[in-house]
């Protein structure tokens, strides 16, 4: 069940006004910019903002913003790893991208203070494995199968796949794989692959019908004619001759584009002969950079491949009718292999006066190689969890408890994936099946899938029998601030003190004094809420800057003459005071945190008199992080600034 907390951080009761904040704060800062647009925001982060923040991280290109993006686009939630102090400036910048320097933002939002560094982690986007990927596990670029098997096993191949694409992977990292995987091995079969194939059959045909294959060009670039489909004894090909065009024709016949990328050695053939010599006209071709358009076949390279076949010429083709259809040989096209190529039969002729006009005729061009293929009968997607051990990655050790969901659970299910939200009405019953011996507080970490590739982690625990979620959810607030970096994170605490709000804080300060400063307690008759050493008073919530206070046994203050000097002493043990109350108050600060100095602000009245109330400003910074009352923070005095009121 999902409980939810609402608390700040900060201790903050009134807006910022202190006029030399950012001078304080973040050295460097241009006074003389003379900001105009200083705002304090109340802001929360609402569901749109998080995939601001994703794509931001996503864009930043590194290891570890891609694992926080993963973390983050699942969860929707900070925790102690998906840091909020670092990231929700992302979110300020779109939305107040013109708040001028000194401009405040207090941002609530939700936070879970449960959640493991191993949720987070696990809490990431799937790595599915690729072709590339099988081709590796399988050492072969064409004999391969899209799935891993019981020989090339996923606990010994998938650490191989992540070593290569995790480079940067530090001890303790997981990886969440998609793969398929056949529980038996692959069968091989020989097979004829073939690539490209042309025997011209079933058009129309004649001195009228050009050749019309799909995806082929057939075309005349100085004269007006084409390749033409002809047919002779019931078998169809293809012929071109300049007998009588009156025209110089330079006739492309161009093959679809053929791809090679998974070619080993393939060959290309034709059958070929010609009739009524006048000249060898004809030509084979080939390209790597034809754009497929007629405007381009003059601006691609074309390589001429004739002399690796056995084109008939004269007397083979006679001057006066012609010669027989035969296999033009073949030629080894290995050398194209990996690549994408057109093949070009090229005529360049002359019917002007018939001068060059031998007619050529083509059929069954092939590109093609005997190949064996592997298959498998079937296989199924599998999903894994690895771990990063610092040397190597292997499946996640049985020691971290953690669960993911197969397809066939999705299923059971009846859903394609699970949200966060419907993940506690499902993973209860699922975890009841799947250990159904578990004992009392036995924890399982689980993982499931949160879109098609987007995994999210949760703890369960068994209490009392159920499964229970671990998660617990709370709404945070934090203090930003405009700096010459832009938005970024202010975790400065102000303390407002003034009568009946946080006089329990001054209440702690003189329970200390009276305990543990015999030598400077001055307290009114019958009263322990006052002391008159430092002058504070938890029921007024205010520090005493009066001259009664030498009315109490302080003789250093008795025996000075004027206000101004008593006003003096009082200053310099209000600032003593307060560095004892910082301790008291604040014993864990730390000195910085996510990289910012840790200031604490102390708004109080000094009271002169009835009729002179002054309120100031005082801010101590964190000098000495501290762990406890028995080893306390310690702070250093800054100054303090006298303000409006509190």
């Amino acid at each position: 069940m999902k409980i939810v907390k609402i608390f700040s951080l900060l201790i903050v009761t009134a807006l910022f006004t202190a006029c030399n904040y950012n001078e304080d704060n973040f050295p460097g800062l241009d006074d003389m910019s003379r900001p105009k647009n200083v705002s304090s925001y109340e802001y929360t982060i609402a569901s749109t903002d998080f995939a601001t923040i994703v794509t931001a991280l996503r864009t930043n290109k590194n290891p570890e913003d891609s694992i926080t993006a993963d973390a983050l686009n699942s969860s929707k939630t900070f925790s102690s790893t998906v840091l909020s102090n670092r990231l929700i400036p992302y979110v300020l910048k779109k939305i107040y991208y013109s708040a001028d320097l000194g401009s405040v933002a207090k941002v609530t939002f939700p936070y879970a203070p449960d959640r493991e560094e191993k949720q987070d982690k696990l809490s990431q986007t799937s790595y599915v494995l690729n072709t590339d990927d099988y081709k590796q596990v399988w050492n072969s670029n064409t004999d391969y199968v899209s799935a891993l098997t019981p020989d090339k096993s996923p606990a010994t191949k998938i650490p191989v796949i992540l070593a290569a694409k995790k480079p940067n992977a530090v001890s303790g990292d997981y990886a969440v794989v998609q793969y398929s995987y056949s529980e038996k091995e692959p069968e091989v079969s020989i097979a004829e692959t073939r690539y490209l194939f042309g025997d011209f059959e079933g058009m129309p045909n004649g001195a009228t019908a050009p050749v019309t294959i799909e995806g082929w060009i057939n075309k005349d670039i100085t004269g007006s004619k084409f390749w033409q489909c002809r047919v002779f004894s019931g078998n169809q090909y293809a012929q071109f001759s300049s007998n009588g065009t009156n025209e110089e024709n330079t006739i492309y016949l161009i093959s679809n584009n053929i791809d090679l990328t998974s070619g080993i050695a393939p060959k290309l053939s034709f059958d070929v002969t010609g009739g009524y010599y006048k000249g060898d006209l004809f030509s084979v071709l080939v390209s790597e950079n034809f754009d497929g358009t007629e405007a381009g076949i003059t601006s691609a390279d074309w390589s001429d491949i004739s002399s690796y076949f056995d084109i008939p010429t004269t007397p083979e083709i006679p001057a006066s009718g012609y010669g027989t259809l035969r296999t033009s040989g073949e030629m080894d096209f290995s050398a194209y292999s990996g690549k994408k190529v057109v093949v070009a039969f090229k005529y360049a002729g002359n019917g002007i006066g018939n001068v060059l006009t031998t007619t050529y005729q083509i059929d069954n061009v092939k590109l093609s190689e005997i190949k064996s293929s592997m298959n498998v009968a079937s296989s199924a997607i599998q999903y894994g969890v690895y771990q990063f051990d610092g040397s190597a990655w292997k499946v996640a050790p049985a020691g971290d408890n953690i669960s993911i969901l197969q397809p066939e659970d999705y299923t059971a299910m009846g859903v394609t994936n699970l949200t966060t939200a419907q993940a506690p009405n499902y993973l209860p019953v699922w975890l009841t099946q799947k250990f159904p011996f578990a004992q009392e507080s036995t924890e399982r970490t689980v993982v499931f899938r949160t879109s098609s590739s987007a995994n999210y982690a949760d703890k369960y625990i068994l209490t009392a029998g159920t499964w229970v979620s671990a998660s617990t959810t709370e709404m945070h607030t934090e203090q930003y601030v405009v700096s010459s970096q832009g938005w970024m994170f202010d975790p400065t605490i102000v303390l407002s003190i003034k009568r009946s709000v946080n006089t329990d804080a001054v209440q702690k300060f003189i329970d200390y004094v009276h305990n543990n400063m015999d030598g400077k307690w001055y307290p009114y008759p019958g009263r322990i809420n006052e002391e008159h050493y430092y002058g504070f008073n938890a029921y007024y919530g205010e520090i005493a800057f009066d001259n009664n206070r030498s009315l109490y046994g302080d003789d250093e203050i008795k025996n000075l003459a004027t206000d101004e000097e008593k006003w003096a002493l009082f200053d310099k043990r209000a600032e003593e005071g307060l560095l004892i109350f910082a301790g008291i108050n604040y014993p864990t600060l730390q000195t910085h945190v996510s990289g910012v100095e840790q200031l604490l602000k102390v708004r109080i009245e000094h009271f002169y008199s009835t009729s002179n109330r002054r309120y100031f400003e005082h801010t101590l910074k964190c000098i000495k992080s501290g762990s406890g009352a028995s080893t306390p923070a310690e702070y250093e005095y800054i100054g303090k600034e006298e303000i409006s009121g509190i």
